[in-house]
């Protein structure tokens, strides 16, 4: 994993800053939480979103194929692993918003290591300005919504940052 952010040329200045944001798409799994948080926080700056969540559209709160319309795909697999893979495996990063040690956390770090990409937990202002400047697409992923209640305000909160 790289740990140095790459410069950024293009985009739209972030919110209170000159520098140019190059982040175009935010994807994630679809799942209660984080994941849609990360996609409705895309959807409000703009930004293409998209991921692969299971197949049936599996979340906690059932089917959920009302996630298409943020161009979100179904994945061959009914199961979490091969769509987080999928997910970190399309972006150059991935922001864990939440608890750690649960098993999507290690789920989710994992598929990071493999395909060598950048790892950001519960970032802040600063982080998310960063990734913002240097980062074309990002994977959004976290706790769902009944292990941790709070976590979509923290996404929300992050991504105030940018606009």
């Amino acid at each position: 994993m790289v740990d140095a952010l790459a410069p950024g040329t293009v985009g739209e200045a972030c919110a209170g800053h000159g520098d140019p944001m190059t982040l175009k798409r935010v994807v994630s799994g679809g799942q209660t939480g984080a994941d849609q948080q990360g996609l409705f926080e895309g959807r409000r700056l703009g930004l293409e979103t998209g991921g692969w969540v299971p197949k049936g559209w599996r979340t906690e709160d059932g089917p959920a194929p009302w996630l298409a319309a943020f161009g979100c795909l179904e994945h061959d697999s009914s199961t979490y692993p091969p769509r987080t893979a999928q997910n970190v495996a399309d972006s150059e990063a991935t922001l864990w918003f939440g608890h750690i040690g649960s098993p999507g956390y290690y789920c989710t770090y994992n598929a990071v290591k493999r395909y060598r990409r950048d790892w950001h937990v519960n970032p802040g202002e600063d982080i998310m300005q960063g990734v913002a400047e240097h980062y074309t697409v990002i994977n959004v992923a976290g706790n769902r919504a009944s292990i941790n209640p709070g976590v979509a305000n923290r996404v929300t909160v992050a991504f105030a940052i940018l606009g």
